[in-house]
């Protein structure tokens, strides 16, 4: 890779599965409301990622922030998450920004709490963005099948 001047943002789809089935995703068969079979479903390993992103070409490249988003898949779905998000916070120049889109559906609430705290050990800047469709359940799952309203509140 080259030297970069200009700070660049990575944006990076570390899974192809999802939990949820929603109806407005290009991943869902909107009849049956099940999963599109044409996409390979894949999640980067945690070795994959430092093949791809070592911190010597984050830093070449001047990686200035990395989103993490469910273009293809949900993020909090792949088994390495913590550990992908931990590696890029440790990484990347301080004060660098890591963004993570999400249903929020998965993991637990010890599980946010852990990660949240990846921010101040690393001197960078991790943000998260849980989707949320609706003021209850029942409006909610009208976008986002198969999550649980009140688990993304609490996590």
């Amino acid at each position: 890779m080259w030297n970069i001047k200009k700070e660049i943002t990575l944006v990076v789809d570390i899974s192809t599965y999802c939990n949820a089935k929603c109806p407005q995703c290009a991943r869902t068969d909107r009849n049956g409301l099940g999963k599109k079979q044409k996409l390979p479903l894949i999640n980067w390993s945690l070795e994959q990622v430092k093949k791809f992103y070592s911190k010597e070409e984050l830093h070449k490249c001047n990686v200035k922030s990395i989103t993490l988003c469910p273009t293809w898949g949900e993020p909090m779905v792949n088994p390495d998450i913590y550990e992908i998000i931990k590696y890029f916070l440790k990484n990347l120049k301080p004060y660098s920004n890591v963004y993570i889109y999400t249903n929020g559906s998965m993991r637990d609430e010890e599980f946010w709490w852990k990660l949240g705290g990846l921010s101040f050990r690393y001197k960078s800047n991790l943000h998260v963005t849980f989707d949320i469709d609706g003021i209850n359940q029942e409006m909610h799952e009208k976008y986002r099948r198969n999550t649980k309203l009140i688990k993304i509140l609490n996590n």
